[in-house]
């Protein structure tokens, strides 16, 4: 232990009771704010997880709305497409005049504004909305583009989501959708291809982004990036078969999820959701520093009502230490107050506002003795051993200190000594303010005089003696002087000769 520690310890020990309240209210403290800034912090986290929670609630949402307009979106192309196979099967020298009345018949929404175009088995457009395949412009072969090899390898018959191209008759980027032409022998015949504006898919993720570094993007199956919107950049392809997606795809087809994006390195919760028959992944997720922020803004208010609550409990216990080191003072010198007055040769005894004695010093209970029944009902014992000739006198006295105010007078009065005899007695009364609660309260001595008082008595003995003797003396030095004269007077008495 450190010598801060032991002289710390000392002090505490030599506090006493006062040490051991100190000590509580540290501890007490001490606990409290550790509750405080604990509590604080359980709200921090179960803030932090709401928060994420709601957000993550927001991005499936999302991503459910996204797969419901996706997929009613492909679902309509897709009947296009079927319509136009089957008319191109049936009919193998379909024109482009008939290919458009059957794309005005099926009323296709402008904003839609498909371009349908045939792919024979050697990649050669040969039947297209967009252009008259019949003009003098060169042949486009589309034999390379990943729709049509995997139409070419793939027997089964579903709508393949490709992803997007550079189109090579117009020059801008297309979003490929494609139906697989089987012959009737079951052989490959060729594709039918659609390409639509990208736009069309991504319009509304600008609309309900989830902030600057939000992600919204459909994926294939196949790993590859069909359309993604980072921090309001639009990027097409991309490999992303090594992410954190596919390894949560092989445990389920919906779900979120926390990761690092390899595509730009930011933190994300994402939440995705397969569209089938598609083959295509619809997902959205929010940067977790954003969503950080969110919480961090919410828990400075936290942390500052925290701070408060913990500087007041620190005040708090201060002024109660400072209470208790107060008390300890106070009762210390409340002590040696009493120790003063039990060792004064004086009766002393404390008054209330009310006149009412609350206490008396241990040489008022010696001198008067009285019994232990006496002192268990109250202090009527110090009253009745006042000689009943003087009490009235010490009440006077009692009730012009306290209710007066005149605390300089004192009376004489006779006390009965335990063994019956009564002795003089002289009491003054003091007034005295408690500084432990402010109050006022009175202190009644009465000092032992009767040695002054028989002295006083024998002095005036003595001197009515001596006035008597004096009396008696003069009186009869004047007879005296009454007999002479009458003894000495001429002719009052003859000596000689009896007649």
């Amino acid at each position: 232990m450190s010598p801060t520690s032991n002289r710390l310890l000392r002090w505490f020990k030599g506090l006493g009771h006062s040490g051991q309240m100190i000590w509580a209210i540290t501890v007490g403290a001490a606990l409290i704010l550790a509750a405080v800034f604990g509590l604080v912090q359980q709200i921090v986290s179960q803030e932090r997880a709401n928060t994420f929670a709601s957000i993550q609630d927001i991005n499936s949402k999302i991503v459910l709305s996204d797969v419901v307009r996706i997929r009613s979106l492909l679902a309509s192309l897709d009947k296009v497409l079927l319509v136009v196979r089957k008319d191109f099967v049936e009919k193998p020298g379909l024109t482009q005049q008939e290919l458009l009345r059957r794309l005005d018949e099926m009323k296709v929404d402008h904003e839609l504004s498909p371009r349908v175009s045939m792919v024979d088995v050697s990649g050669y457009i040969v039947l297209s909305s967009a252009r008259n395949v019949n003009d003098a412009q060169p042949r486009i072969n589309v034999a390379d583009r990943e729709f049509f090899q995997a139409h070419k390898t793939d027997p089964n018959d579903q709508l393949h989501v490709g992803a997007p191209i550079q189109s090579r008759a117009t020059g801008k980027w297309v979003l490929p959708l494609t139906r697989r032409i089987t012959k009737q022998d079951g052989s490959f015949g060729g594709v039918l291809n659609m390409t639509v504006d990208p736009d069309l898919f991504t319009d509304p993720f600008a609309k309900t982004s989830m902030g600057p570094d939000a992600t919204r993007a459909i994926m294939g199956r196949n790993g590859y990036t069909l359309l993604r919107l980072n921090g309001g950049n639009l990027v097409y392809g991309g490999d992303t078969r090594k992410s954190q997606l596919f390894t949560e795809l092989k445990k389920a087809a919906v779900g979120c999820y926390t990761a690092v994006a390899a595509s730009d390195g930011i933190q994300r919760s994402v939440c995705y959701r397969t569209i089938d028959p598609y083959d295509i992944i619809i997902l959205a997720g929010s940067s977790v520093a954003g969503m950080e922020g969110e919480v961090h803004a919410k828990v400075r208010g936290y942390i500052g009502a925290a701070a408060l609550v913990g500087v007041l409990i620190v005040v708090l216990s201060c002024l109660l230490i400072f209470g208790v080191l107060r008390q300890r003072k106070l009762l210390a010198s409340q002590r040696s107050f009493n120790q003063l007055i039990e060792m004064v040769p004086q009766s002393i005894a404390r008054i209330d506002a009310q006149g009412n004695i609350i206490w008396t010093n241990r040489r008022t209970i010696e001198y008067a003795g009285p019994s232990a029944v006496d002192q268990a009902k109250g202090f009527d014992w110090v009253l009745a051993a006042i000689h009943p000739d003087d009490r009235d006198r010490v009440k006077e006295l009692v009730t012009h200190a306290i209710f007066g105010g005149q605390c300089e007078d004192s009376c004489e009065y006779r006390k009965r000594r335990s063994d019956g005899a009564y002795l003089w007695y002289s009491s003054q009364i003091t007034r005295v303010e408690d500084p432990a609660d402010g109050g006022v309260y009175f202190l009644q001595t009465g000092t032992d005089i009767h040695d002054r008082k028989m002295a006083e008595e024998r002095a005036r003995v003595a001197q009515k003696l001596e006035s008597i003797g004096q009396l008696t003396g003069g009186m009869a030095h004047d007879f005296n002087n009454l007999l002479a004269i009458i003894c000495w007077q001429p002719g009052a008495f003859k000596v000689g000769r009896s007649q």
